[in-house]
């Protein structure tokens, strides 16, 4: 095994707070990195989100941006960062926001102002299909000579229209 992918992470609202939420979403998944860097994975892949930074005022994207560094600083082989919109799909009974629904709807007019407006919704699947295709498909990106590559939600649609082909 030589490429590890991580698409851990909880809502605040399954834990209650933004602490508990970062104890998930950054904490352990840093713990996990440092694990498989030390047992010699040379790619490792990283779901992030849109907007992910270390300097944000807005705590969310401050941990994802403070994680997808973290991360790089372990100096992996390789390291892509995937950066999607909106994540959007099936969800356990009252787990869902009316947020979400929305966007649900809004992803439906792909491409469409509304689409944009709500920053570039994905269905959860459709970021499963476009790692498979970077590791399957795309193996001298998932390895190549770059050792950092971040892919927002302009490269991943890029992607999948390739995919879709």
């Amino acid at each position: 095994i030589d490429i590890f992918f991580s698409g851990l992470g909880t809502t605040r609202k399954n834990v209650n707070s933004f602490a508990d939420q970062y104890k998930i979403d950054h904490d352990l998944n840093l713990e996990l990195a440092k694990a498989v860097k030390e047992a010699g994975i040379g790619t490792y892949i990283l779901i992030s989100s849109v907007g992910a930074n270390k300097s944000s005022t807005f705590p969310y994207l401050k941990m994802k941006g403070e994680l997808d560094q973290d991360v790089i600083d372990l100096k992996f082989d390789r390291t892509i960062t995937v950066r999607p919109g909106t994540l959007i799909g099936k969800r356990e009974k009252g787990d869902g926001l009316w947020q979400e629904a929305f966007l649900s709807i809004a992803a439906t007019a792909h491409g469409t102002f509304l689409s944009k407006l709500f920053l570039s919704p994905i269905y959860d699947e459709e970021i499963a299909k476009i790692v498979a295709h970077l590791v399957e498909k795309e193996p001298k990106l998932a390895t190549g000579s770059s050792k950092v590559t971040i892919l927002d939600p302009n490269d991943l649609s890029q992607i999948l229209a390739s995919i879709k082909k």
